[in-house]
């Protein structure tokens, strides 16, 4: 019985053929399913960008001729990547959108809260403190709101925190609380598909043929195109007559 059955669902084409089939059905089943990196060069952009763009790879092919497609294909390669980590510091702009660098978090809080401490004499009452990917937020008591004297102690914590790599970014007043935001120059921290995505494995190949053309490029500059030679006078005395 288990025989007959293995006969009836047994496919005619090769395994090969069948998990090719197989990836073209999920890759079509996923439309929103990320690019992989070989075909970012090649991703759909806006009319404007695809025309902008061809105009400078004509340009481009004018001047180098083909041997800088190579060159070519790799910056703009490299050019996906870098738009994509535009993006992905474009949707953790605000604190709401960050997630957590623990190990940056951790130790941050940890500072902020000795200094706040020891910089205000423990007049400022900390009700929060919370930092994420490089934005930290403190909330702080405020029960009397922004006095000329509690808006010189949050400058002074301020002003004390800038030393430990912390600029001020925003401060917003609520009802008996003010929050004060932080922002760190540290680089962003992305997840590890994000990050896979960012580090391809052809990112060194593409470095080393950029910079393997540029040294051509140093060594033997590109003649420039010839321009049109005019005409001899004879050649313009027959036209004319």
């Amino acid at each position: 019985m288990i025989a007959g059955l293995q006969k009836h669902l047994r496919l005619p084409w090769p395994l090969h053929w069948r998990a090719a089939l197989a990836g073209v059905l999920i890759y079509w089943l996923c439309p929103l399913a990320p690019l992989p990196a070989w075909q970012w060069p090649w991703a759909p952009t806006e009319a404007s960008q695809q025309a902008a763009q061809v105009e400078k790879i004509t340009q481009f092919q004018q001047q180098y001729g083909e041997t800088g497609w190579p060159a070519l294909r790799a910056q703009l390669a490299l050019n996906r990547l870098a738009a994509y980590e535009a993006q992905l510091s474009a949707e953790q702009i605000t604190f709401a959108s960050q997630r957590r660098d623990s190990g940056w978090a951790e130790a941050t809080e940890f500072i902020i809260d000795h200094v706040s401490k020891d910089i205000s004499k423990n007049q400022l009452q900390l009700e929060r403190l919370e930092c994420r990917n490089n934005l930290c937020q403190l909330a702080i008591a405020a029960p009397n709101g922004l006095t000329p004297a509690f808006q010189a102690q949050i400058l002074k914590l301020a002003g004390a925190l800038k030393t430990a790599g912390l600029e001020y970014h925003a401060l917003k007043q609520q009802r008996q609380q003010l929050v004060l935001e932080l922002k760190s120059d540290k680089a962003l921290q992305f997840s590890w598909w994000q990050r896979w995505r960012l580090e391809p494995a052809d990112k060194a190949d593409w470095l080393r043929e950029i910079k393997a053309w540029l040294h051509t490029v140093a060594v033997q500059p590109p003649e420039p195109p010839e321009a049109d030679q005019p005409a001899p006078a004879s050649e313009q005395k027959g036209t004319k007559s």
